[in-house]
């Protein structure tokens, strides 16, 4: 049985996607709230990496998995504690990154949210693209 579960894809498109929604977000705060915007932006989406790193770590972790005969559940379960976690680290990463006076909130949470819900999109790709052995039920 081969193991077909993508974790390097899964890096380099949150990293992308990243990215894209740390230079959008920096362009809009620039034109939103000058360079302070930008910068609250930029540091956003470069704190939005967290959301691609954990799912890397749940792929990891699967992929170890891969031959066990209830990996269909394990892989379920994981994908849905890793959006648990996710919301979680969406809300620790908003907090720290508000926690300095210069941050504009509006422009944070716009660029956290951006990448949390792009993420979640990547998640559900890679999800239906994990190949499982027929069950012999």
């Amino acid at each position: 049985m081969s193991r077909r579960i993508p974790v390097l894809r899964a890096v380099f498109a949150g990293a992308a996607v990243c990215g894209a929604v740390a230079l959008v977000a920096a362009l809009i705060g620039a034109v939103v709230a000058g360079p302070s915007g930008a910068g609250t932006g930029a540091l956003a989406g470069a704190v939005g990496l967290a959301f691609p790193g954990l799912t890397a770590v749940v792929l990891a972790i699967l992929r170890r998995r891969f031959s066990a005969p209830d990996f269909a559940a394990i892989a379920w379960v994981s994908f849905l504690a890793l959006f648990l976690v996710k919301v979680v680290v969406f809300v620790a990463c908003l907090l720290l990154l508000l926690a300095p006076g210069w941050t504009h909130a509006g422009i944070a949470y716009g660029a956290l949210a951006v990448a949390g819900v792009v993420s979640l999109a990547i998640d559900l790709v890679l999800a239906n693209g994990i190949r499982v052995a027929p069950s012999a039920e």
